[in-house]
């Protein structure tokens, strides 16, 4: 039951009768910002290339000298073995071909033609030597010009690589700088309106309440006064009745006043007679202190409201 044996809503009632906040009828609607991401840009990075210098290999003049030198041997060589002979021939004419002696003149022999043999290679050894020299040195100075450009290559690609990383470096630094605001700005107005969502839901909850307290409250004073109305009627008489009792007062009053009129306009006449014979007493009220005044009340006459 929600009422009351006076027909009051009871607290329960009264609560079931209460606004319903907005949120009861849905969710509240909210924005989820889209955010941004960079994409970070790489610095393409470039190697240097190498530069391998043309050397010419040494070695192949000491191969050119070896084939000289076979070459003058072979021409020489006839001439050693016609020596050869005749160095035999001569030790076997003279008996000596087994003794010491051939021995030692062999040794000079051989001597001699190794002596020949090096001074026809002489020039052979002198140049070959030269063109290793100047192979060496060749191959040394391209070297060192692969060396430098190399090495100039290399450093030019190190600053290009190193221009590049910088240039992606700023581009990345402004593109994140960017994307931050963005997104900062993003976020800020997505929290703003969610916000502004909130607000209007609790400001539309608070009207809501505030207007159905103000209902409750007019109702119950319009309630409370028919409550003491019909409360208070029960203890009046009828109306006929209280017209009848306020016309009887009406005319009690009425002719009280008038009889208390007339004694008193007697009274007064006859007071006035005495105090002439009696050398000028007056018929006005005496002063403050004692004896009676015309207006007295008397207590116990009737009282009406």
């Amino acid at each position: 039951m929600n009422d009351t044996s006076s027909g009051l809503p009871t607290s329960s009632g009264v609560d079931s009768m209460a606004p319903l906040p907005i949120q009861d009828f849905g969710a509240l609607p909210s924005v989820n910002p889209m955010y941004a991401t960079a994409s970070p840009y790489t610095a393409a990075q470039s190697g240097a290339a190498g530069y391998n210098a043309a050397t010419i290999d040494p070695n192949q003049s000491q191969s050119y000298m070896n084939a000289a030198y076979a070459q003058n041997a072979q021409a020489l060589a006839p001439q050693f073995a016609q020596q050869q002979q005749q160095l035999q021939d001569s030790s076997a004419a003279r008996g000596i071909s087994s003794s010491g002696a051939a021995g030692y003149l062999q040794g000079n022999l051989l001597g001699g033609q190794a002596s020949a043999l090096a001074q026809a290679d002489s020039p052979l050894t002198q140049q070959g030597y030269g063109y290793n020299q100047q192979d060496l040195t060749s191959n040394q100075a391209a070297q060192n010009a692969a060396g430098q450009f190399n090495a100039g290559n290399q450093q030019q690609t190190n600053f290009a690589n190193q221009n590049a990383l910088n240039t992606a470096g700023q581009f990345n630094s402004a593109q994140g700088t960017q994307n931050s605001q963005f997104n900062a700005s993003v976020g800020n107005t997505a929290a703003q309106e969610n916000a502004n969502f909130y607000g209007n839901a609790l400001g539309s909850n608070a009207n809501t309440y505030n207007n159905y307290l103000g209902t409750l409250e007019s109702q119950g004073y319009n309630t409370g006064n028919e409550a003491y109305g019909a409360y208070l009627s029960s203890y009046l008489p009828a109306g006929a009745v209280g017209n009848s009792i306020g016309n009887a007062a009406t005319g009690y009053n009425q002719t009280y006043n008038n009889v208390y009129g007339g004694a008193q306009q007697g009274s007064n006449a006859a007071l006035g007679a005495a105090g002439t014979a009696f050398g000028g007493f007056s018929s006005a009220a005496p002063s403050a202190g004692g004896g009676y005044t015309g207006n007295t009340e008397f207590t116990d006459a009737p009282y009406f409201l």
